[in-house]
């Protein structure tokens, strides 16, 4: 595997993303995973990501495990950890203080036709006329990073999640949003997304 990107985004924050294109069998009898795992896309995602995460924190893959509500966390260790993959991509974000949410997504106008689903009308004004993929995109995935921060998953990404005015750009840029539901007091978050090659990652922070 290989570490295209390493950042500490905020104080006690840290983003990696890897790229697991050049994994093989071989590769995987090695750090002991399920060889037969290579035909499976999203188990060898999954068995990667955990190896990944073992190894960055020094502890056994035993230990990385998914919380009730799919969310990965460490037994016994006080720290926040959220992952995303897609295609030969691994991204992960984690903080020993401070609760975070990662997306990424290939860029595709596939999000184009289903922006309607996710898009309240106060965000229908964060859609970029002159580049209305990226900036969907943007949209999106946070949201989807928002959702990773919210333990217990039951939101509309329409109603509960929302993307605050930002300035898009082609590069990168802050953002900010909240969760809000009639259960749990309002949550906001701050983060930023980057894009690179033909992919487009978001990260939130809880609380920024």
């Amino acid at each position: 595997m290989k570490l295209l990107f390493e950042k500490e985004v905020s104080p006690d924050v840290k983003l990696l993303v890897y790229d697991i294109s050049c994994v093989d069998a071989d590769y995987l009898k090695e750090f002991g995973i399920n060889p037969l795992l290579i035909n499976s896309k999203r188990q060898l995602q999954t068995a990667l990501y955990k190896h990944l995460v073992a190894k960055y924190y020094n502890v056994p893959v035993e230990m990385v495990v998914k919380s009730e509500y799919n969310k990965p966390y460490i037994k016994g260790h006080n720290c926040y950890i959220s992952v995303s993959h897609t295609e030969n991509l691994i991204a992960i974000i984690c903080s020993e203080k401070q609760v975070v949410g990662i997306d990424i997504e290939k860029i595709s106008e596939r999000i184009l036709k289903i922006a309607h689903k996710f898009t309240n009308r106060e965000e229908e004004k964060l859609i970029d006329k002159n580049d209305p993929m990226i900036s969907t995109m943007v949209l999106w995935c946070s949201k989807e990073a928002m959702y990773k921060i919210y333990e217990k998953r039951a939101l509309s990404f329409t109603d509960n999640i929302r993307l605050l005015d930002y300035q898009y750009n082609e590069h990168t840029q802050r953002l900010s949003g909240w969760i809000k539901n009639s259960v749990d007091a309002p949550i906001y978050c701050k983060g930023a997304y980057i894009i690179f090659q033909d992919f487009l990652l978001v990260y939130f922070i809880k609380g920024q």
